[in-house]
């Protein structure tokens, strides 16, 4: 059985500088590990920082009890399904009379943890270890907390912020630029740089930290997963995002709006909060796709469909007798947008990919015929007489790849290398997203 969920301990971020949050874990000083963000932070030595968590491990000395808890046991049944997920996820199960379930329990005790409600037993004796799921809040000298951390930044999220730290070498300065994933004591900080390089310093070699956000498509609010509330010793606080911290000048910069910026003196500050950016935060993703792989909406791509000229027209040639059985089905009144992913060799530029109506005809109209050769593959060549079967075929025609082509609301690579092409979403029909490099095409159902 873990002692507690890689979710709980190890994936979340966080350090002491104001403009640090977003998940954090805070390794205290007695064993505990609570995972949130400091929603206040005096500015005062000696202070008591106030953590919100909404995971914690907690480790609590016998003898710091008020009372003994009273362990009830709950079968899996009758748990809520996130103790369930994380029970599951953590092989954490406990059996009593071959039943799986979890021990819960109330604790009383000293110090900050003085009511805890609905927890798991991980471990009793000389120390009670409990697991927490349920959000909390608590009061935490900034002494006692001896590192916070975070996992580095998974490749699939396109949002986030980073920061340009600018220090001080010698006489002269330098600047690395990446995620903090780690602050120790709050004296020495990790950055995982551009590279992927765990870059480490002192806060003592800090001349300025600047905050960005690592999607140039998205403005920086939105990939703030909190907003900054500064409590002034005198005046109305300020509410926003702090996007530089100068240790010269001694001055905090937060952005209010588009229109407003507003510095603040370190002496002029009593407290750094924060709170949760709802409505604005919206981290966006990416599909993580094989070079050569495509993806239409929510759905892979299987089959490409060889495009053959045969005079002026472009006919997309399927692998067997059944077109159908290679149509991509997208029903716009749940999908309000046509998105076509693709992961493209560097070389291919993106205009090479064209959305065109495909044009339903029959083998006889364009003048060839299908057959198949000795594999069951089937081809088609020139008609050489009337008498030959015909058949339905779909094709586009150089002129439709110039007039009837539909270009893209939006155009981009990610630094995944997959190319993202976002369409209105067409009238009800058939159409093909045609691949004028390697000459193959996917045929797509608007319902």
């Amino acid at each position: 059985m873990n002692l507690i969920s890689r979710n709980i301990v190890g994936a979340v971020i966080g350090a002491a500088t104001a403009f640090m949050a977003s998940a954090t874990d805070f390794h205290l000083s007695d064993g505990s590990i609570l995972s949130g963000y400091i929603s206040s932070q005096p500015y005062a030595s000696g202070a008591k920082y106030e953590i919100v968590a909404n995971q914690a491990y907690i480790v609590i000395p016998r003898d710091s009890l008020i009372s003994e808890p009273t362990l009830s046991f709950t079968p899996k049944a009758s748990l809520e399904a996130k103790w369930v997920e994380w029970a599951d996820a953590n092989d954490a199960w406990d059996l009593k009379d071959n039943v799986e379930g979890l021990y819960l329990t109330n604790v009383s005790a000293k110090g900050p943890y003085q009511n805890l409600r609905n927890v798991h037993v991980m471990a009793q004796g000389i120390e009670y270890r409990f697991v927490q799921i349920e959000e909390g809040k608590y009061q935490i000298p900034a002494s006692k907390i001896l590192k916070q951390s975070i996992a580095p930044r998974s490749p699939e999220l396109l949002s986030g912020v980073d920061c340009t730290i600018t220090l001080r070498n010698g006489n002269f300065t330098k600047q690395i630029s990446g995620q903090l994933i780690e602050n120790a004591s709050g004296n020495c900080y990790s950055l995982l740089d551009e590279n992927g390089m765990t870059q480490t310093f002192k806060k003592s070699d800090l001349v300025k930290m600047e905050m960005h956000g690592i999607n140039t498509d998205q403005d920086f609010p939105s990939q703030c997963e909190y907003k900054d509330v500064i409590i002034r010793k005198q005046g109305s606080p300020v509410t926003g995002y702090i996007t530089a911290q100068d240790y010269g000048q001694k001055t905090v910069t937060v952005f209010e709006n588009q229109s407003k910026q507003t510095l603040i003196r370190f002496n002029e500050i009593a407290s750094f909060n924060k709170e949760p950016n709802t409505g604005v935060y919206n981290p966006l993703t990416d599909v993580i796709l094989a070079e050569g792989s495509v993806r239409i909406n929510d759905k892979t791509v299987i089959n490409h469909l060889d495009v053959e000229q045969h005079g002026n027209h472009l006919v997309v040639m399927p692998s067997d007798s059944v077109y159908d059985a290679h149509w991509i089905t997208i029903k716009p009144e749940v999908e309000a947008k046509l998105v076509y992913y693709a992961n493209l060799p560097k070389e291919q530029k993106i205009s090479d990919i064209y959305l065109i109506p495909l044009t339903e005809s029959t083998a006889q109209e364009i003048g060839i015929v299908k057959e198949s050769d000795s594999k069951g593959k089937f081809l088609f060549k020139k008609k050489k007489n009337k008498e030959e079967e015909d058949s339905k075929v779909y094709a586009l025609t150089y002129e439709d790849m110039v007039q009837k082509r539909i270009a893209p609301e939006r155009t981009y690579r990610s630094r995944n290398d997959v190319t993202r092409c976002i369409y209105s979403m067409p009238e009800p029909g058939k159409y093909a997203f045609y691949n004028n490099t390697t000459k193959k095409a996917l045929i797509v159902q608007i319902d």
